[in-house]
């Protein structure tokens, strides 16, 4: 879990804009994949960050410019509608 901070502060640093831009998105979504997988206390600790990952996941894997961060994520849900139901999953646990 902690390398994928790292990279997330990497690519959100100064030189990151270099990276692919699929790597952040692939960063979150390890991120909040691997706080899924952990014990169940983690999950209920980490849960709203696993949330907030699958959030910007969705959002940075749109292809379209869109208005708002909904049309954002529901185009990123449809490009990666598995991502989108453990999304899902991530937030019944953290409620």
């Amino acid at each position: 879990n902690q390398d994928y901070t790292t990279t997330i502060q990497l690519l959100t640093g100064p030189g990151g804009n270099l990276a692919d831009p699929e790597e952040l998105p692939a960063a979150y979504l390890g991120r909040a994949r691997s706080t899924m997988a952990s014990s169940p206390e983690t999950k209920l600790s980490k849960g709203t960050q696993a949330s907030e990952d699958y959030q910007l996941a969705m959002r940075l894997t749109s292809r379209e410019e869109w208005d708002t961060n909904s049309e954002l994520e529901a185009d990123g849900a449809q490009r990666n509608p598995y991502a989108a139901w453990e999304w899902g999953m991530a937030l019944r646990a953290s409620a």
